[in-house]
Order: C-alpha cells, then sequence, then structure tokens
C-alpha cells in the first residue's frame, strides 16, 4: 500500500517521501503498524498509532499522517470515506482519540461534517542566523531512561518511551542531532526543507540557545507553548505568521481531549 499512497502524493504534490521514509512510518511504529485505507487512483488517508498523556491519563491515540485525494476525485468525498473507515479501524485498535495537524481545508471537512474539535493553533517561532558555523549536525546517541524522564513534561502530550524516541530519531531515514547542557538539560535538533528545527526540548534559555547553535541553517524553528514563549523570546526566538490547526476528536466518549498541549516540532514530523 506505501507505493500506492506515494504514486497518489507524487501525482497530487508532484512530490512524495521516498521508500524508505514511508516504509518507517508505516511498518516499524514500536506501538504497530499505520492503518492505511487506499481508493484506487482517489485518494489515501492514513493514521499513525501512539501512545499520549491525556490529562495525566494515558491513552491511545491515532494521528492523520498523509490524507490526499487525487485532483480527477475531488469532491467525490473521497476523504471523508476513507477517513471515516480508518476511524473505526483506529477505535477497533484500541484508540480512545483520533488526532491531526491538519490543512486549512481538511480542517473545514472534519470540524463540519465528522465531528472532530479545534484543540490549539500553535504559532511557529524561528530564530534567523547571520553567522554560520558549516558543522555538521551534532551526533545523536541512544536514548536512556533518563532522557524520558527529562522530556515527559505536561499533562497532555505525546507519551515518548525509549522505543518510540529510538525509532522517531535514530531510526528515522532523516538525520538528527542531539545538544547537551548543564544539570542534566538536552535537546534534539534537526534540519529539514524549510531550516533547522529543535525537535525537541528538556531546558530552558542556555539550552535553547546551544541548540540553536547546534543546527548549521539560516533560520531555526521551534513551537513554544504559552508557558514557554518567554524562554524562547530570550534565545532570540520570533513569532512568525504561520499557525498550525491542531484538530482531535473522541473515539471513545469517556476519553477527555483536551485543548492544552504540550507540543514539539517533532511531533509534526514537517521538517
Amino acid at each position: 500500500m506505501s507505493a500506492q499512497v506515494r504514486e497518489l502524493l507524487r501525482e497530487t504534490y508532484g512530490r512524495a517521501p521516498d521508500d524508505a521514509e514511508l516504509e518507517w512510518w508505516f511498518e516499524r511504529n514500536p506501538v504497530a503498524p499505520s492503518i492505511v485505507s487506499v481508493a484506487d487512483g482517489e485518494g489515501a488517508t492514513t493514521l499513525s498509532l501512539h501512545r499520549v498523556v491525556l490529562d495525566g491519563q494515558e491513552r491511545l491515540a491515532a494521528f492523520i499522517v498523509h490524507a490526499v485525494t487525487a485532483p480527477a476525485a475531488r469532491g467525490k468525498g473521497v476523504f471523508s470515506r476513507l477517513q471515516l473507515e480508518n476511524e473505526e479501524r483506529a477505535k477497533e485498535a484500541g484508540a480512545s482519540v483520533v488526532l491531526g495537524f491538519t490543512t486549512e481545508q481538511a480542517t473545514r471537512v472534519l470540524l463540519g461534517r465528522h465531528g472532530w474539535e479545534a484543540l490549539a493553533r500553535p504559532r511557529i517561532w524561528v530564530r534567523p542566523r547571520i553567522f554560520r558555523t558549516g558543522r555538521a549536525l551534532p551526533d545523536l546517541p541512544p536514548f536512556s531512561e533518563s532522557d524520558v524522564a527529562k522530556l515527559a513534561a505536561g499533562r497532555t502530550r505525546l507519551a515518548k518511551d525509549v522505543a518510540y524516541l529510538e525509532w522517531r530519531y535514530r531510526e528515522s531515514p532523516r538525520r538528527y542531532g542531539r545538544a547537551d547542557g548543564r544539570d542534566g538539560e538536552l535537546a534534539v535538533v534537526g534540519i529539514g526543507p524549510r531550516g533547522g528545527a529543535v525537535c525537541e526540548l528538556a531546558g530552558g534559555t542556555r539550552m535553547l540557545r546551544r541548540a540553536a547553535r547546534a543546527i548549521d541553517s539560516s533560520l531555526v524553528f521551534g513551537l513554544p507553548g504559552r508557558e514557554r514563549q518567554s524562554t524562547f523570546l530570550k534565545a532570540l526566538f520570533f513569532p512568525t505568521p504561520w499557525r498550525l490547526h491542531f484538530v482531535g476528536k473522541r473515539l471513545d466518549p469517556a476519553a477527555p481531549l483536551p485543548h492544552d498541549w504540550r507540543l514539539e516540532l517533532g511531533d509534526l514530523d514537517f521538517f
């Protein structure tokens, strides 16, 4: 199925992740393989299963990873049909909620027709860099239980154990690095098509500055919640006009669906 999804993405957007990246997303997730629904030649939707913490409770969630409708099939309800099919399969797999960072169009469909809720509009922040080092990203050693504990901030967030962090960063076809600070502070950093990214952060202003210096890019992006905006300002990051749509839906009516999330750029994999 990954080949069909890749071809639909390439046909629709003119580009697509390579086979290694799709295989990593679809098959090697330590929680479970992705849920994929394909309408041959018309569209595809995929959900990736992850552990999350919702208001202090650990649950299983399904995240929209790819959703694509071929140009010739638009207006036929392909996205809605496949998404609802995936949601049923996610519920059968034990997911309590389904979540997504969605486009403007997909957000309107999900909120208007399928019972989703707008959870947050997080804003991307950026630090421009005039002087660059020319250095490669630092190495990324194996993660430890201590790293997991340091990154586990917030009552509503992705639940990241060692297996998740290893899969997400060290096994990814993309390359990531690690910066370390005093008192065990750390950051996971990467470089994508738009620039550098602080993907995970456990620490304050000094650690954030160290993380930005570890990235040889003219732009370094971050995703601070309200509680961390002063830290990012002190590290010379500034808000951009770019806001994301973060949406969700209960699959279990008794599941909490908080709006106050602790999010990191690494949760998006946009970079």
